[in-house]
């Protein structure tokens, strides 16, 4: 690894922490000096990952048009670089940031492919799943969001933060086509895996259950 590379390589760890600490400006100022040092280099595959973290980060701070722009770049680079995983990853990633701008039909698209390219390299990763499921509901399409969201489950079977995720949505989709008991289940064991991790959204899932079942 030349020096350019291992000090890119070095700001862009630093910056990942700073981001799970919420220290978002410190991460967005270091990933901009990683992509500077993987330019140097032509280093396509780092700038890839560097652009898909500064999507990331935009997303933490509501920033969802400058999120795009870097998921979009993401996919840019990923091409240049033929890294098939990281295309689908990229699509995924520009998929819910359309669904976070209200944008559900490219949303759809783009997540459609993500999951045929994941599923092209044998990658089974539930996210893009959720990511469809997230862009069929914001469409009305509760069905296929259900369908979605029962699929990403059996692929998150190692990772209970993201079951916990997908029971949420799996929830909301339920009771939006009236299946409220089943809907509520899927909040209840949600809410069970987030009490287990201690997790910081318990309290957000915990509401959401009971904004269920004031409204049932």
């Amino acid at each position: 690894m030349g020096q350019h590379d291992a000090l890119a390589h070095s700001r862009h760890g630093l910056a990942l922490a700073c981001a799970w600490t919420g220290r978002y400006d410190e991460a967005r100022a270091l990933l901009d000096q990683a992509m500077e040092s993987y330019a140097l280099t032509a280093d396509r595959t780092g700038q890839a990952h560097t652009q898909r973290a500064l999507s990331w980060v935009s997303q933490k701070q509501g920033r969802h048009p400058e999120a795009l722009t870097h998921a979009v770049a993401t996919l840019r680079h990923y091409t240049a670089a033929g890294f098939l995983p990281g295309r689908a990853s990229a699509l995924n990633v520009i998929g819910w940031c359309q669904s976070l701008l209200g944008r559900h039909r490219q949303a759809r698209t783009a997540c459609r492919r993500a999951v045929e390219l994941f599923q092209q390299v044998g990658n089974r990763t539930g996210q893009a799943y959720n990511s469809l499921a997230h862009a069929h509901l914001g469409l009305g399409e509760h069905g296929d969001a259900i369908t979605c969201y029962r699929n990403a489950l059996n692929l998150f079977l190692d990772d209970r933060h993201q079951q916990a995720e997908t029971l949420v949505g799996l929830g909301e989709a339920l009771c939006s086509v009236s299946d409220h008991a089943q809907g509520h289940a899927s909040y209840r064991d949600a809410l069970h895996l987030l009490e287990e991790l201690g997790h910081q959204d318990t309290d957000r899932v915990r509401d959401r259950l009971l904004a269920a079942d004031d409204h049932h």
